[in-house]
Protein backbone atom coordinates (compact mmCIF):
# COMPACT_ATOMS: atom_id res chain seq x y z
CA UNK A 1 0.00 0.00 0.00
CA UNK A 2 1.22 3.17 -0.88
CA UNK A 3 1.79 6.06 1.32
CA UNK A 4 -0.77 8.80 1.54
CA UNK A 5 0.53 12.31 -0.39
CA UNK A 6 1.14 15.14 2.21
CA UNK A 7 -0.62 18.36 1.63
CA UNK A 8 2.79 19.82 0.26
CA UNK A 9 2.81 17.20 -2.47
CA UNK A 10 -1.04 17.87 -3.42
CA UNK A 11 -0.33 21.35 -3.43
CA UNK A 12 2.73 20.83 -5.95
CA UNK A 13 1.20 18.35 -7.92
CA UNK A 14 -2.02 20.64 -8.37
CA UNK A 15 -4.32 18.26 -6.80
CA UNK A 16 -5.03 19.81 -3.69
CA UNK A 17 -8.49 19.71 -2.46
CA UNK A 18 -9.28 21.80 0.87
CA UNK A 19 -12.31 19.69 1.46
CA UNK A 20 -10.78 16.39 0.93
CA UNK A 21 -7.09 17.01 2.10
CA UNK A 22 -7.37 19.25 4.98
CA UNK A 23 -9.20 17.16 7.28
CA UNK A 24 -7.80 16.78 11.12
CA UNK A 25 -5.76 19.48 10.17
CA UNK A 26 -4.67 21.24 13.70
CA UNK A 27 -3.54 24.69 14.15
CA UNK A 28 0.03 24.93 15.45
CA UNK A 29 0.57 26.33 18.73
CA UNK A 30 2.55 25.13 22.16
CA UNK A 31 0.53 24.09 24.87
CA UNK A 32 1.15 25.56 28.26
CA UNK A 33 3.46 24.34 30.88
CA UNK A 34 1.30 21.82 33.20
CA UNK A 35 1.56 24.31 36.67
CA UNK A 36 1.87 21.26 38.91
CA UNK A 37 4.83 19.58 36.68
CA UNK A 38 8.00 18.79 38.74
CA UNK A 39 10.75 20.92 38.30
CA UNK A 40 12.77 18.23 37.32
CA UNK A 41 10.24 17.41 34.27
CA UNK A 42 10.05 21.56 33.60
CA UNK A 43 13.64 21.02 32.52
CA UNK A 44 12.80 19.27 29.54
CA UNK A 45 9.62 20.95 29.06
CA UNK A 46 10.59 23.99 27.03
CA UNK A 47 13.66 23.00 24.98
CA UNK A 48 11.39 19.96 23.70
CA UNK A 49 8.08 22.36 23.01
CA UNK A 50 10.44 24.71 21.07
CA UNK A 51 12.14 22.09 19.26
CA UNK A 52 8.79 20.64 18.45
CA UNK A 53 7.25 24.07 17.19
CA UNK A 54 10.43 24.81 15.14
CA UNK A 55 9.84 21.41 13.56
CA UNK A 56 6.12 22.26 12.88
CA UNK A 57 5.03 19.62 14.94
CA UNK A 58 3.31 21.08 17.65
CA UNK A 59 -0.44 22.29 18.58
CA UNK A 60 -2.44 22.91 21.64
CA UNK A 61 -3.48 19.67 22.60
CA UNK A 62 -0.25 17.80 22.73
CA UNK A 63 0.38 18.80 26.23
CA UNK A 64 -0.33 15.57 27.81
CA UNK A 65 2.06 13.53 24.99
CA UNK A 66 5.06 16.22 26.15
CA UNK A 67 4.36 16.10 29.60
CA UNK A 68 4.59 12.09 29.51
CA UNK A 69 7.67 12.68 27.73
CA UNK A 70 9.15 14.80 30.33
CA UNK A 71 7.83 13.08 33.00
CA UNK A 72 9.73 9.56 31.71
CA UNK A 73 12.99 11.46 30.88
CA UNK A 74 13.39 12.39 34.47
CA UNK A 75 12.74 8.70 35.66
CA UNK A 76 15.30 7.54 32.59
CA UNK A 77 17.78 10.37 33.92
CA UNK A 78 16.87 8.74 38.18
CA UNK A 79 17.48 5.32 36.70
CA UNK A 80 21.05 6.00 34.43
CA UNK A 81 22.23 8.03 37.50
CA UNK A 82 21.39 5.17 39.67
CA UNK A 83 23.38 2.57 37.54
CA UNK A 84 26.43 5.03 37.41
CA UNK A 85 26.53 5.28 41.06
CA UNK A 86 25.80 1.99 42.08
CA UNK A 87 26.99 0.13 39.42
CA UNK A 88 25.34 -3.03 36.86
CA UNK A 89 25.45 -5.28 40.15
CA UNK A 90 24.73 -4.77 43.73
CA UNK A 91 24.32 -6.52 46.55
CA UNK A 92 21.34 -8.99 46.71
CA UNK A 93 19.12 -10.63 49.71
CA UNK A 94 22.02 -12.71 51.08
CA UNK A 95 24.38 -11.14 49.87
CA UNK A 96 25.33 -12.39 46.20
CA UNK A 97 25.41 -10.06 43.57
CA UNK A 98 22.38 -9.46 41.61
CA UNK A 99 21.58 -6.85 38.48
CA UNK A 100 21.13 -3.53 39.24
CA UNK A 101 16.89 -3.19 39.48
CA UNK A 102 17.81 0.26 37.96
CA UNK A 103 18.37 -1.24 34.66
CA UNK A 104 14.77 -2.68 34.26
CA UNK A 105 13.61 0.68 34.94
CA UNK A 106 16.20 2.51 32.43
CA UNK A 107 15.29 -0.13 29.56
CA UNK A 108 11.62 0.40 30.04
CA UNK A 109 11.30 4.67 30.05
CA UNK A 110 14.05 4.41 27.03
CA UNK A 111 11.19 2.06 25.32
CA UNK A 112 8.34 4.55 26.26
CA UNK A 113 10.67 7.79 25.28
CA UNK A 114 11.11 6.18 22.35
CA UNK A 115 7.66 5.52 21.66
CA UNK A 116 6.36 8.99 22.45
CA UNK A 117 9.25 10.36 20.55
CA UNK A 118 7.80 8.39 17.73
CA UNK A 119 3.75 9.67 18.24
CA UNK A 120 5.43 13.34 18.53
CA UNK A 121 7.65 12.75 15.42
CA UNK A 122 10.96 13.51 16.66
CA UNK A 123 12.39 10.58 14.78
CA UNK A 124 13.53 10.45 11.35
CA UNK A 125 11.32 7.47 10.35
CA UNK A 126 8.09 8.71 12.34
CA UNK A 127 8.42 12.15 10.21
CA UNK A 128 8.12 10.24 6.75
CA UNK A 129 4.95 10.64 5.13
CA UNK A 130 3.57 13.88 7.69
CA UNK A 131 2.66 16.90 6.24
CA UNK A 132 5.62 18.97 7.96
CA UNK A 133 8.47 21.16 6.98
CA UNK A 134 12.00 19.72 6.92
CA UNK A 135 13.27 18.73 10.52
CA UNK A 136 15.74 21.31 11.47
CA UNK A 137 18.74 20.46 12.21
CA UNK A 138 18.92 18.64 15.78
CA UNK A 139 19.41 20.67 18.49
CA UNK A 140 22.70 19.92 20.40
CA UNK A 141 21.31 21.78 23.59
CA UNK A 142 17.90 19.65 23.73
CA UNK A 143 20.11 15.92 22.58
CA UNK A 144 22.34 17.26 25.52
CA UNK A 145 18.86 17.34 27.89
CA UNK A 146 17.44 13.96 27.11
CA UNK A 147 20.82 12.32 27.27
CA UNK A 148 20.73 10.85 23.95
CA UNK A 149 21.26 11.59 20.17
CA UNK A 150 17.99 11.54 18.38
CA UNK A 151 19.21 10.64 15.37
CA UNK A 152 21.45 7.25 16.02
CA UNK A 153 19.65 6.80 19.77
CA UNK A 154 23.18 6.64 21.14
CA UNK A 155 23.78 7.85 24.83
CA UNK A 156 25.60 10.86 25.25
Amino acid sequence: MTPRKTRQQHEKQGTFNATRNNRGQLERGIPPMPADLAESAAAFWKPLTAMLDRAGLLTEIDGTACRLLCETLVVRREALDSIAALGVLVDGYRGSKVKNPAIAVYLNTTSVALALLKQLGLTPRSREGMSVAPAPEVDAELERILGFSLKTGAAG
